[in-house]
């Protein structure tokens, strides 16, 4: 006779059915928008565009060249069982670095467990809400993020039973997260389980100073939230008057009790333009924390070897933040961002350009216009082809006839808003913004 059917887990340990997930999840727009450029190059042949929609530094700028790759993953690879499977959390080797070399975080006694390597930015953010909700054995609970968040952070928390609350900005033209903003939020939902702390921010490009930061963690506390991410993929990508964050004296301010609440993100895609490389880490509060990822990473999804390489090579670096990779990247992008700055407020637009890839451009006085009827245009994303009444015509107005790709600021809850990457040669740079200003003045 066959083995009778049986449940897996004892009763007490099963999930009861409940009803969630009412939404569906839409796939990125970033597509559609580079299609849009089609539409502009299909009527202006042999006319030079400008993507400033996305901040991928291996197609913006120069990234990683397909040697440099090949030798660190030779470097890093052993002599023999080359293709046998890794750990969950990462090669001891990079989580080394990482803690003593780069983080510093061994100071206040963090260990190699706390260190967790992931495949991107976007698997550690989904680890560290698995890790959450495994720990809390519940849905429906409440994720804190900045009044503009990234798209992600919003859909990624919803799969895994998360709802998004966003703060109040602290302005209409500065949309920072406050300690108040934090107080004003727990005001509407009266229990928060999470909140994100993005620095340099995507899309804004708001920089927080340690000070800030420290208050933020603070007035988190306070309210008894147990889980911080500090979200730090863009922190090398900052001016060199700005120093780096010093991670180990931020922390050591806090109690061990709090300490253990707080988990920092980071990565090689934004800092090294590696975004196919698909390398992240966290350093988790607690060993016990880290241990339940490592757990999720096993039955889901491991790191890459090259992205554990290419870590490697640029975590040992005794200066990480002058590393050839760094400095490719780094370098014109704080020039474009010089220029962003000057040549944005010479033309009198307001914006929120700090530091990272992105500045956040207020578009609301070019929105609810009728177009010329020479300006009737045909989009991908246009709810509308002879007026511009949303900043998503906008954007496919910008695309479509005049070859500059914007992001539209609807997604992150901003629609007054457009974000635009100068995550590029300052000489691109200089003549996107051209285009874009000209484009906007063409609009009656």
């Amino acid at each position: 006779m066959s083995q009778l059917a049986r449940w897996f887990d004892s009763e007490k340990a099963r999930i009861k059915s409940a009803t969630a997930f009412l939404r569906q999840i839409p796939t990125s727009n970033m597509f559609l928008i580079k299609a849009e450029l089609d539409v502009y190059l299909r009527q202006h042949p042999g006319t030079r565009i400008f993507d400033a929609s996305q901040g991928d530094g291996g197609a913006t700028l120069g990234g990683v060249l397909r040697d440099e790759l090949a030798n660190a993953l030779l470097m890093f690879l052993p002599e023999h069982q080359t293709t046998a499977y890794g750990k969950p959390h990462g090669d001891p080797r990079v989580r080394g670095v990482l803690l003593e070399n780069y983080w510093h975080l061994d100071k206040i006694r963090h260990s190699i467990e706390q260190i967790i390597v992931c495949d991107g930015g976007r698997d550690a953010l989904q680890k560290w809400y698995q890790a959450i909700c495994m720990s809390t054995g519940k849905i429906g609970l409440t994720v804190i993020a900045s009044a503009a968040p990234w798209i992600s952070y919003a859909h990624g928390s919803y799969v895994n039973g998360f709802n998004l609350l966003c703060a109040p900005a602290q302005s209409k033209t500065d949309l920072r997260m406050t300690p108040d903003g934090i107080t004003e939020a727990m005001g509407l939902c009266g229990q928060a389980d999470a909140i994100i702390i993005t620095t340099p921010d995507n899309p804004t490009g708001t920089w927080y100073t340690p000070e800030e930061i420290k208050a933020l963690i603070q007035r988190a506390r306070f309210h008894g939230i147990k889980h911080i991410l500090i979200d730090l993929m863009y922190q090398l990508v900052i001016d060199d008057t700005v120093p780096l964050y010093d991670w180990a004296e931020i922390l050591s301010c806090f109690s061990e009790e709090d300490r253990a609440c707080v988990t920092l993100l980071d990565g090689l895609t934004k800092s090294v333009g590696a975004s196919n490389v698909r390398m992240a880490h966290l350093a988790c509060g607690t060993e016990a924390f880290a241990k339940s990822i490592q757990g999720i990473a096993s039955h889901t999804v491991l790191p890459n070897v090259l992205a554990e390489a290419c870590a490697f090579y640029v975590y040992s670096s005794t200066d990480v933040r002058s590393h050839p990779w760094v400095k490719r990247i780094t370098q014109p992008t704080s020039e474009s961002r010089k220029i962003f700055r000057t040549e944005m407020t010479a033309c009198n637009y307001s914006f929120i350009a700090d530091q990272g890839y992105y500045a956040f451009v207020d578009v609301s006085k070019w929105l609810g216009r009728a177009l010329r009827p020479d300006q009737f245009f045909n989009g991908a994303l246009a709810h509308t082809t002879t007026h511009i009444e949303t900043v998503k015509d906008l954007g496919s107005f910008l695309a479509c006839e005049h070859g500059v790709a914007v992001v539209h600021g609807t997604p992150f809850l901003q629609p007054n808003f457009i974000r635009f990457s100068y995550a590029q040669d300052p000489s691109i740079t200089i003549a996107a913004i051209e285009r874009f200003d000209q484009a906007l003045k063409s609009i009656p």
